[in-house]
């Protein structure tokens, strides 16, 4: 096999891998425990939530605001039904 001598050698650098802090604002905190410890809410999903808000998850976000509108409307059904 011939080498050329020519060629450079590549000296790679390592990347630089970035965090990102994710913070959960304080109300979005609070809503997510009144979410945990609500017992008529499924218990898988105050499991899901409790996750989420253990590991900073930025989906919880979008979660909670799922969850509150789903009550909002299923209240808001039950009074118009009268139930």
């Amino acid at each position: 096999m011939v080498t050329h001598s020519s060629a450079s050698v590549r000296v790679e650098t390592p990347h630089v891998t970035e965090t990102t802090q994710i913070t959960i604002s304080d109300a979005l905190r609070r809503r997510a425990q009144s979410v945990i410890s609500n017992r008529s809410i499924d218990a898988q999903w105050r499991s899901i939530i409790r996750y989420a808000l253990e590991t900073n998850d930025p989906w919880l976000a979008r979660q909670i605001a799922r969850r509150k509108f789903v009550s909002e409307c299923s209240a808001l059904l039950n009074d118009l039904l009268g139930n």
